[in-house]
C-alpha cells in the first residue's frame, strides 16, 4: 500500500506543474470529458451502490441512488463549466438574477432557479440565495482566482480528500471542487464503507488521472494516516464525523487531544477543511396549516429521515415545536404514519445497531435482512435525553422538543436561539412556517435568518434539496476553528465562485404538485430519475415532456 501511495503522489507532483499552466478552455475540454464518461458508466454506478446498500435495482427506492450519486455529479458539472464559459467569456460567473443589497452593507446572491437546467420546471416555487459577508464590497463578489481568469501565479498544491463513505456523489464533487474552483491536484482515499466505487470513479475521473490531476486510492486507517502525515500532503479534506476529525488534528486519545488542545498544539500542522456532523433542527412554527400542508410537511419531514436510511449529516434530528400549538399532535401522527408505511432499510453503515441502541435507548431490533426501524421520540428534553442534542446519531432515528412559546414571533426567535445554543453543530437547518407569515412578519423572519448559525437555512424544504441543488456553497456556518470545529471548516459546490459566504437561504411552498421525487412514496421516483438523468446528459426541452408526465403521476 505504501508504495502506491509514494507513486500516487509522485504523479501528483509532475500533474500539479501541468494543472498550473492550463487554461480555462482545455478546463472545460476536460469537463467534458468526465460529463461524458460519467454517463457511459451510470448504470453500474447505480448498480453496484443498490447492490451494497441492499436496495432492489427496479423498486422506487433505487432513484436514491441516482439523484445522490451521477446525477448530483452531473448537475455539478453542468453548472461548473456555465461558470468557467462565463468567466472565459466576460470574466465571472453569470449569475441567474440581480444582486440584492442588505441591511449592514451585506448583499444576497441568487444561485437558484439556475440557468439552463429548467429549474423552475423541476423545481417549482423553490429559490436560494448565498448571504454573503459585507466585506464584499462593491460588485466584488467573487473569488480572488475569478478576477485573475483562472490563471495562476502560483504552483498548485497537493489536497487530500478522505472522501465519504454514505453519499456516493461527496468524494466525486469534493475532488473537483478542489481541482477546478482551487486549484489544488487531489489524492482521493476512498472509504472503505464505499470503496466498491473505485473502479468507476478511476473511470469517470480517467482524463484527469492521466494528467496527474487526481489519483485514487483505498485502504484502512493505516494508509489514510499515512497519506495524512506525508510531507507531500500540503492540506486534507474531510467529510465525517468530529471524532474522527479530532483524532486526525489533535491527537489518538481524547487525553492528547484535551493536551493538544489547551496548549493550541495540533498534531497535523497543515491546512484542513471539512464537512462534519449536526444534529440538523427542524422548527415548526405554530400556526393554521391546512390538512393538505400538514401531510406534505410530515411527509417531507419523513423523506428527510429515511433518505439513505438515516446515514446523513443532514438528516434531520430534533424536531421543534410548541407545546401549545393545536395541530402538534396532528402533526406527529402524520409523521409517524408516513414513516410507518415506509419500508425499512438495510443498516448497511457500520456501527449502526450499536448506535440505535445508544440513542433510542432500546433494543436495536434487526430483522433478517439486516433492516432497523424508523424511530420519533416525541417531547424529549436536554436534561433527561442530552445524548439526542448534543451528537449526531447516524441512524434512521429523529427526536421532537417543545418550547412553550405559542405567538409566532415570539416562538421562532425562541426556537432559533435555541437551535443555536443547544443542539450540537452548525450545518444546516431548516423551518416550517405558515402561509403569508414571510410576507407579514418579514422583519422576524430577516432577524430569524440573520440569527442562525448555520451554513444553510431552509424555509419548507429539506435542507437535502440545498446539497443536491449544487449551486449554493455547502458546509457548515463560519466560526468553527480546529479547537471547536462544529460542523466543519470551509464550503464545497459554490459554482458561482463566491467569496465571504456566510449561509445560503432556500425556501419553498409549503406544499407542491406534481409529489417531490425524494418523497418515499412516490410510485415513479425510479422512472422520473431516468428521465433526468437523460435531461441532464443533453439538457433540452425535448426531454422534459415525459419526465413531467412521470412526475404528475407519482
Amino acid at each position: 500500500m505504501m508504495v502506491e501511495l509514494d507513486h500516487a503522489l509522485s504523479r501528483l507532483v509532475t500533474g500539479a506543474k501541468d494543472l498550473q499552466r492550463t487554461g480555462v478552455a482545455e478546463r472545460l475540454l476536460l469537463l467534458a470529458d468526465i460529463h461524458q464518461k460519467l454517463f457511459a458508466h451510470a448504470d453500474e454506478w447505480v448498480r453496484v451502490s443498490c447492490e451494497a446498500k441492499g436496495i432492489a435495482l427496479d423498486s422506487a427506492c433505487s432513484a436514491e441512488e441516482v439523484f445522490v450519486g451521477p446525477a448530483a455529479v452531473a448537475r455539478y458539472l453542468l453548472l461548473l463549466s456555465q461558470s468557467l464559459q462565463s468567466i472565459q467569456q466576460w470574466g465571472a460567473p453569470e449569475l441567474p438574477g440581480p444582486v440584492v443589497e442588505l441591511a449592514q452593507g451585506k448583499k444576497a446572491v441568487p444561485v437558484v432557479p439556475a440557468r439552463g437546467l429548467f429549474d423552475s420546471i423541476l423545481f417549482r416555487g423553490i429559490w436560494a440565495e448565498v448571504r454573503l459577508g459585507a466585506e464584499n464590497d462593491g460588485d466584488d463578489l467573487f473569488d480572488e482566482r475569478v478576477r485573475r481568469g483562472l490563471d495562476q501565479n502560483e504552483p498548485s498544491h497537493l489536497s487530500l480528500v478522505l472522501g465519504a463513505g454514505n453519499i456516493s456523489s461527496i468524494c466525486i464533487c469534493d475532488t473537483l471542487t478542489k481541482i477546478f474552483q482551487e486549484d489544488a491536484v487531489v489524492l482521493l482515499k476512498m472509504s472503505p464503507v464505499n470503496d466498491y466505487l473505485t473502479d468507476i470513479f478511476s473511470a469517470v475521473l480517467s482524463s484527469l488521472i492521466r494528467r496527474g490531476w487526481v489519483q485514487i486510492i483505498k485502504g484502512d486507517e493505516v494508509l489514510a494516516a499515512a497519506a495524512v502525515n506525508h510531507p507531500l500532503i500540503h492540506e486534507v479534506h474531510i467529510t465525517g464525523s468530529q471524532q474522527t476529525h479530532d483524532r486526525i488534528v489533535w491527537g489518538a486519545t481524547p487525553d492528547e487531544q484535551q493536551r493538544r488542545k489547551l496548549a493550541n498544539d495540533p498534531r497535523l500542522k497543515k491546512r484542513i477543511t471539512s464537512e462534519l456532523g449536526n444534529v440538523s433542527p427542524w422548527i415548526i412554527v405554530p400556526g393554521a396549516y391546512s390538512e393538505r400542508q400538514l401531510k406534505y410537511q410530515a411527509e417531507n419531514i419523513c423523506a428527510s429521515i429515511v433518505n439513505n436510511a438515516g446515514f446523513n449529516c443532514l438528516t434531520t434530528r430534533m424536531l421543534i415545536t410548541s407545546s401549545k400549538w393545536a395541530q402538534r399532535e396532528r402533526f406527529l401522527d402524520l409523521i409517524k404514519a408516513a414513516l410507518r408505511a415506509t419500508v425499512r432499510r438495510k443498516a448497511y453503515y457500520p456501527g449502526a445497531s450499536e448506535r440505535f441502541e445508544r440513542f433510542s435507548g432500546m433494543p436495536a431490533e434487526l430483522d433478517g435482512k439486516g433492516t432497523l426501524p424508523w424511530m420519533l421520540l416525541t417531547d424529549v428534553n436536554p436534561k433527561e435525553s442530552p445524548l439526542l442534542f448534543a451528537e449526531e446519531s447516524f441512524v434512521g432515528l429523529c427526536a421532537e422538543c417543545t418550547l412553550p412559546e405559542e405567538n409566532p414571533d415570539r416562538f421562532i426567535e425562541a426556537a432559533a436561539e435555541f437551535a443555536n445554543d443547544r443542539l450540537y453543530g452548525t450545518l444546516c437547518s431548516a423551518i416550517t412556517i405558515p402561509t403569508g407569515f414571510r410576507k407579514g412578519h418579514g422583519a422576524v423572519v430577516e432577524r430569524v435568518i440573520e440569527k442562525m448559525n448555520y451554513g444553510s437555512v431552509c424555509f419548507n424544504q429539506w435542507p437535502g434539496l440545498a446539497y443536491g441543488l449544487m449551486a449554493p456553497p455547502w458546509g457548515a456556518a463560519p466560526g468553527g476553528d480546529l479547537r471547536d470545529v462544529r460542523s466543519g471548516i470551509g464550503t464545497v459546490h459554490n459554482t458561482a465562485f463566491l467569496k465571504g459566504v456566510e449561509k445560503t437561504v432556500m425556501q419553498g411552498p409549503l406544499a407542491t404538485f406534481p409529489k417531490p421525487v425524494w418523497f418515499s412514496s412516490n410510485r415513479r421516483a425510479r422512472a422520473i430519475s431516468e428521465n433526468l438523468m437523460a435531461l441532464y446528459e443533453q439538457p433540452s426541452v425535448s426531454g422534459l415532456p415525459q419526465l413531467l408526465m412521470n412526475a404528475v403521476q407519482g
